[in-house]
């Protein structure tokens, strides 16, 4: 069996130079057996023909019956593999290549393209595996590297070897953060009157954070309303806080319970809950009678008044 190899040079021989066990043939592909008739043909190996060969040879290697390893890349790589802010990750590269006799591939040489020194406020680390398992995190920061930067590694099998760029990119994302995250009030409000508590929403993130709604849920939602609301259809920028109210308007006593769900951009949690808890009571009727007694000390005769 004979495996076809790639080279892109530019390149100039002479045909009668080569030897008997390897022939360059040019821009396409031939059998064995067509390379025998080729080979028979009188005077092949022995014009002195020069050639110019531009931009792909396509060559043919048969020395002792081995076959060169042919290292294939079977879809491409990611443009760029992107890793959050604050996370590791995990990329397995070995499903992108293959060998096509079979043979086991190993990875190296990992090393920094652009730039070739990568800035200290991007990655933590990035390492190789020989299996093809690319490892590293991003740290935490408000002030990261949010570019695409190039690594480089090689794939080998046998003598056969495959350079690769792989763009890497720290994406930033934002992060949503509430105060308080639940309110369980047991002093209770009177039927007609009201309280109100105050919500503060964050993005304590390194991305733009995008609320999109602030709505009221559960069991006594109608005894509930959202005023003041600075954070619905809003954007966030990173560190900025906006704040709305809860208020608790009672028409009947008892424990009342409902939830604010707060849904947003924030890749880790979307949609956030509060649960709500308050207690009703109806106001005792008090009765206030003045004066509290009468004293007379005139006398008072039947069938007159005071």
């Amino acid at each position: 069996m004979y495996r076809i190899h790639i080279l892109r040079l530019l390149i100039t021989t002479k045909m009668k130079d080569l030897n008997d066990t390897e022939k360059y043939l040019i821009f396409k592909k031939i059998t064995f057996n067509q390379r025998e008739n080729i080979m028979s043909q009188k005077g092949f190996c022995s014009k002195k023909m020069m050639m110019t060969l531009a931009a792909v040879l396509l060559i043919i290697s048969a020395s002792a019956g081995t076959v060169p390893a042919a290292i294939e890349q079977s879809f491409g790589l990611p443009e760029p593999l992107k890793v959050f802010v604050g996370k590791s990750f995990t990329y397995d590269l070995s499903k992108h290549f293959s060998e096509s006799q079979g043979n086991p591939l190993s990875y190296s040489e990992l090393v920094f393209l652009e730039p070739t020194t990568p800035p200290t406020n991007w990655m933590n680390s990035v390492t190789l595996s020989s299996s093809g398992i690319l490892s590293g995190g991003a740290p935490t920061s408000t002030d990261l590297e949010l570019e695409n930067f190039a690594i480089g590694f090689t794939v080998k099998a046998g003598a056969g070897t495959l350079a690769n760029p792989l763009y890497i990119r720290v994406v930033g994302e934002p992060n949503i953060a509430i105060t308080p995250v639940s309110v369980t009030d047991s002093t209770s409000v009177f039927v007609g009157e009201s309280s109100r508590k105050t919500f503060t929403v964050s993005n304590t993130g390194v991305a733009d954070l995008v609320v999109s709604t602030v709505v009221l849920s559960g069991s006594n939602a109608s005894e509930f309303t959202i005023q003041n609301d600075g954070c619905s259809n809003k954007t966030f920028t990173p560190g900025q806080s906006f704040t709305f109210d809860a208020v608790f308007f009672p028409t009947s006593a008892g424990s009342k319970t409902a939830n604010i769900t707060i849904s947003s951009t924030d890749p880790d949690s979307p949609r956030i809950d509060l649960p709500l808890t308050m207690s009703a009571a109806v106001r005792e009727p008090n009765i206030v009678v003045t004066p509290l007694f009468f004293v007379e000390s005139s006398p008072v005769f039947i069938g007159e008044s005071v």
